[in-house]
């Protein structure tokens, strides 16, 4: 598998590209500069890939979001864009308890305010969203497995997805504790 190439990297921010898989892991609560940024990469994959473009978004533990209403309308904005979407994108946000469902709420009504036509669905764990994107992105032109998702995702975030916990029938469940994103973000 190739190596994911570090396309943008601040406090807030490390966007991460993968063939044509763009890789987000959010350190903090956005704000404009760090969207025109994610905006920015998005269009450049597009531009390489066309509509043959996937992403996962990975909200790290421990975030307190607090989303005005100027990022709340720009990440709109950002999912009704046609040109950005591609195949699909998958959002994970690993923050636990209250953090977690909000995180999780403005997304989920993020993309339904977007009313947009690639599929998107937002997750708590890694495995899932990766077992979710693999078969979207293998229906362009370019083949993924879960491995090379989560393999690409650890390269820009810092974090090995382990295999379904035993005992999970679903095989959702991930094993390992989570850290602090501090602990977790691998720095290149």
């Amino acid at each position: 598998m190739p190596r994911t190439e570090i396309v943008h990297e601040d406090a807030t921010l490390r966007l991460g590209v993968s063939r044509n898989l763009l890789i987000v892991a959010w350190l903090g609560t956005p704000e404009s500069a760090q969207l025109r940024a994610l905006g920015r990469a998005r269009a450049a994959l597009a531009t390489k890939h066309k509509a043959d473009v996937g992403s996962l978004d990975v909200v790290l533990a421990g975030i307190l979001p607090r989303f005005t209403q100027e990022i709340r309308d720009e990440v709109v904005q950002m999912l009704r864009d046609a040109r950005l979407q591609g195949l699909g994108s998958a959002h994970v946000a690993l923050a636990e308890g209250l953090s977690g469902v909000t995180t999780r709420a403005f997304l989920s009504t993020a993309t339904l305010l977007a009313h947009s036509s690639t599929p998107h669905r937002v997750f708590s764990e890694l495995r899932p969203a990766a077992t979710w994107l693999a078969p979207l992105l293998t229906a362009g032109t370019v083949p993924w497995s879960v491995d090379d998702i989560l393999a690409a995702q650890a390269e820009v975030t810092g974090i090995d997805a382990p295999g379904p916990a035993k005992g999970s029938p679903s095989g959702t469940r991930e094993s390992a504790p989570r850290a602090a994103p501090e602990k977790r973000l691998k720095r290149a």
